[in-house]
């Protein structure tokens, strides 16, 4: 698998002149960059600047509004609903995430983000939280593409959930994780890449397993743990779909202001122990030591940011394609 490296600034750059093109503000563009940026330093390659390519379709299809105008459409001291107006998701779930934020200085407060779309990586909105010593905690539905436990046609969607919490001198708590035994972008990665993909991971129109990555995006993917996982990822349904009363995606933000329940620096103390504890819990054979959810990813976004962020060729290949049809510059490899 080849690689070319680029800079976290030329994605950004990039991304903002590619959705600019499409309509987008150049302020929301900026927003939405970020978004998948920040997805490609932590390794997150499905969520990053290689969806600009299915962006750029919704918006010729019309899936997307490049300027609808986002509402907040009720309000009460501890909760909201948003009207995303069918823009970009990256960009109405960072609003949404914001509101959480200035309204929970008083303890708690949740947003409800109807009409939305894809919202790329949703540890991104979880962290936001990380700025003000909160606890951010968000879930999301997506297009039905998984099948229910037992079933065979894709009923919920992949559903993921994301929470951020703040440590003291140890780094971040952060879980990201979709409740399909697979994001759906890996398999579409594979498909890209002409690989096969491990059996479990998806089923084909007819229910059959299947190792093709093509047969299951025209198939289904599978829940993951079982049962468990489809009645996790059927909780989310129900909380950020039926709940925020949307017709396709919809998002549950939640802040949570710390202080108002203990003090900053003893629930940072008690998340010093608890991550401590773990770190110096004894490992198994073939593992170099126990890990914290999201520790890993943020050494990758340090190297990344010094040495770069590699990109598969089919990727590059892709985005050169979406530099010539939108006329923007093309993307330059430093290596």
């Amino acid at each position: 698998m080849n690689e070319k490296l680029f800079t976290n600034e030329q994605l950004f750059e990039f991304g903002c002149e590619v959705l600019t093109r499409c309509g987008v503000s150049p302020e929301n563009a900026r927003i939405a960059a970020d978004v998948l940026v920040e997805a490609d330093l932590r390794g997150v390659s499905s969520h990053g600047v290689s969806r600009l390519v299915m962006y750029k379709e919704h918006f010729e299809k019309g899936l997307i509004e490049p300027h609808q105008e986002i509402k907040v459409l009720q309000e009460t001291v501890s909760s909201a609903v948003i009207d995303g107006g069918n823009v970009l998701g990256l960009i109405s779930a960072v609003k949404a995430m914001e509101l959480c934020l200035q309204k929970a200085e008083t303890g708690i407060y949740c947003v409800a983000l109807r009409n939305s779309n894809h919202t790329g990586m949703l540890a991104y909105y979880a962290m936001m939280a990380l700025k003000k010593d909160m606890v951010g905690i968000a879930i999301s539905t997506a297009a039905p593409n998984v099948t229910p436990y037992g079933g065979k046609k894709p009923m919920v969607g992949a559903n993921p959930l994301a929470v951020a919490v703040p440590c003291g001198n140890e780094p971040p708590f952060i879980f990201d994780a979709s409740t399909s035994v697979v994001a759906r972008g890996k398999v579409i990665l594979a498909a890209k890449r002409g690989e096969k993909i491990p059996i479990g991971w998806g089923i084909d129109k007819d229910g059959n397993p299947t190792s093709d990555p093509a047969e299951a995006l025209a198939g289904a993917i599978l829940p993951m743990a079982g049962a468990k996982g489809y009645g996790l990822a059927l909780a989310i349904e129900i909380l950020s779909k039926v709940l925020t009363d949307s017709e396709r995606n919809g998002t549950l933000m939640l802040a949570i202001n710390i202080d108002k329940f203990l003090s900053l620096d003893r629930f940072k103390a008690r998340m010093d122990e608890m991550v401590q504890n773990l770190k110096n819990s004894p490992s198994l054979a073939g593992f170099e030591r126990v890990f914290i959810p999201g520790e890993k990813s943020i050494e990758k976004v340090k190297q990344r940011k010094v040495f770069g962020i590699p990109l598969e060729d089919k990727i590059v290949e892709d985005l050169d394609s979406l530099a010539n049809e939108l006329k923007v510059k093309k993307l330059t490899s430093r290596g």
